[in-house]
């Protein structure tokens, strides 16, 4: 009589999750000739579901960083006018209070809420991420009118070098201090049991085709209110457009933060390996383009070019880069879990990350702004130049 253990009457399924100590070999022999055909039948089966699901995935995952970021866009543009010169007279370009400066701290608040809430990884989080914060927060903006203020584009403000290093140390201080307090109150919020931390399916879908749904009517709006408005109203025209541009620039943040790959050095300099890559790389792009946009501005006389410029610049670039997620990575580099790198590693990263970051964007944004100074400079325009650096949303 044989010696081998007796199998219980099981399918291919439930074989593969058997456990292999109750499975002689002359079985598993069997089991494979036997199923042999049906495995590669499944697996054929298999690839076009998982190819399907994963579109699909996709595509819901874009649908909710579009929607969120027309959300955050809009929402930085309210504020941006509410304390800009025209009403509370607080935040100004050519001041230490720059714009977007009370956007970026509501922005970094909000994203602080929300990465302590800790809430199951999915197309809403990210949605809230990296559409709503990522796109209520702007680093180029910010960049370019440090940038401004660092070439001596901006007359009316006296030592603008060292307004310049103000605007930076109260920006970072304000904006980390803003991000660990919305952490702080998500703590308080979660104590208390006020928000659920998961979606049931039901609850999931019917979000999903409400913000499908909600994306489309806003779409259409804004199209509707570009074909009547043209050429009628400047404002009304530059809004649609950054509302229509704002979806690209955070979806092309969340592209490049999960394609561009991490630094590989070795030897002494490893700590850099830490460094968020893709934020890095969305903000200097961005940090140039928007001062390209800038320069070109400054050329034209044309209304239907300036619409363009200010929506590309309020909408797509904008959007493009974040100051939000900048800081959470500030902060997170900071608390390093230890282990082989330490905590004096992640500070080290840390500090890293924000001199790496100002000093390329700056540089490069500078770079760009001086072949105006100097044209300007000649001809003797510096002070219609700096009149000019205070317009736009």
């Amino acid at each position: 009589m044989s010696n081998s253990k007796v199998l219980p009457h099981t399918n291919a399924l439930n074989v593969e999750n058997a456990d292999i100590s109750e499975i002689d070999e002359s079985s598993l022999i069997n089991y494979g000739d036997n199923n042999e055909q049906t495995d590669t039948t499944r697996t054929r089966n298999t690839q076009p579901q998982v190819k399907n699901h994963f579109i699909i995935n996709q595509t819901i995952l874009f649908v909710y960083i579009s929607f969120f970021s027309i959300i955050g866009c809009f929402l930085r543009i309210g504020i941006d006018l509410v304390f800009s010169a025209e009403l509370a007279h607080i935040e100004s370009s050519t001041q230490i209070i720059v714009q977007s400066y009370f956007s970026n701290i509501f922005g970094c608040f909000l994203l602080g809420f929300i990465h302590r809430l800790n809430l199951k990884p999915g197309p809403l989080v990210t949605g809230l991420t990296t559409g709503l914060c990522g796109c209520l927060t702007t680093y180029s903006k910010w960049n370019q009118q440090i940038s401004l203020l660092l070439v001596g584009m901006v007359t009316t403000t006296s030592q603008s070098q060292l307004s310049a290093i103000c605007v930076i140390t109260i920006g970072m201080l304000t904006y980390s201090c803003s991000y660990i307090t919305g952490e702080d109150f998500s703590r308080w919020v979660v104590s208390r049991n006020v928000i659920k931390r998961q979606l049931s399916k039901k609850a999931s879908t019917i979000c999903h085709c409400c913000i499908t749904m909600s994306l489309v009517i806003i779409i259409t709006v804004l199209l509707a209110l570009i074909f009547i408005y043209q050429s009628k109203s400047y404002v009304i025209l530059t809004l649609c457009l950054s509302g229509l541009l704002a979806p690209l620039g955070a979806s092309m943040r969340y592209v490049i933060s999960m394609v561009t790959p991490k630094f590989d050095f070795k030897r002494k300099v490893v700590v850099l390996n830490r460094l968020p890559t893709g934020t890095l790389l969305a903000n200097v792009l961005g940090s140039i383009a928007i001062a390209v946009c800038y320069v070109i501005k400054l050329h034209t006389h044309n209304t239907t070019t300036m619409v363009y410029l200010d929506g590309i610049q309020t909408g797509f670039l904008a959007c493009l880069t974040t100051v939000s997620s900048f800081i959470g990575e500030v902060i997170q580099l900071r608390r390093n879990k230890p282990g082989n790198t330490g905590q004096e590693s992640g500070n080290t990263a840390s500090y890293a990350y924000v001199v790496i970051t100002i000093t390329l964007c700056l540089f490069c944004g500078s770079m760009v702004n001086l072949t105006s100074v100097n044209a300007y400079h000649e001809l003797g325009l510096l002070s219609d130049l700096a009149n000019m650096t205070n317009t736009g949303l």
